[in-house]
């Protein structure tokens, strides 16, 4: 019973199908060259203003919002799981959630929301390397180039101000 229970708060602390369902959205509306619908989707799923944005310009910021929410929504828990289970993975939803309200680097969380920031960035350390490996092992079960997206996340890692 106990595993049914802790299988079950785990559960909870995953998130990941509204996330794959907007991403398709963006998809279809770029390939239908919606940019105005692509824009109000994207909006939904970014923390940024989108209305002057291109479609290249979605289409990164697609890419970066869907890589990070991964890690938040479904790499990070379930390593976390892994490692101390139920309640180590409640810890970093808690955590997460924290971010997610007040890490924002601008009054008035500023003097609060750096801490919030800072603690996730480093739970997402592991995870966020470890999704590097996954995306790269999908892309060759997809018959992709796994190395190429390995490359990428090397070189352009650093780049962002995130894990």
């Amino acid at each position: 019973m106990g595993y049914l229970v802790s299988g079950g708060i785990i559960f909870t602390t995953l998130a990941g199908k509204n996330l794959a369902a907007r991403g398709l959205a963006i998809r279809k509306a770029i390939l239908r060259g919606d940019l105005e619908g692509a824009r109000e989707i994207v909006s939904q799923i970014v923390g940024r203003d989108t209305k002057n944005l291109d479609f290249e310009d979605l289409i990164r910021a697609t890419v970066e919002s869907i890589a990070e929410n991964t890690v938040d929504g479904i790499v990070a828990p379930l390593f976390y799981a892994f490692v101390g289970g139920a309640p180590l993975a409640m810890a970093y939803r808690a955590i997460n959630t924290l971010d997610s309200m007040v890490g924002y680097k601008k009054e008035p969380y500023l003097q609060f929301g750096w801490a919030a920031a800072r603690m996730e960035d480093e739970a997402n350390y592991i995870p966020a390397r470890l999704n590097m490996l996954f995306i790269s092992l999908a892309a060759i079960c997809l018959g992709m180039d796994g190395s190429r997206a390995w490359g990428t996340a090397r070189r352009d890692g650093g780049k962002h101000g995130r894990p």
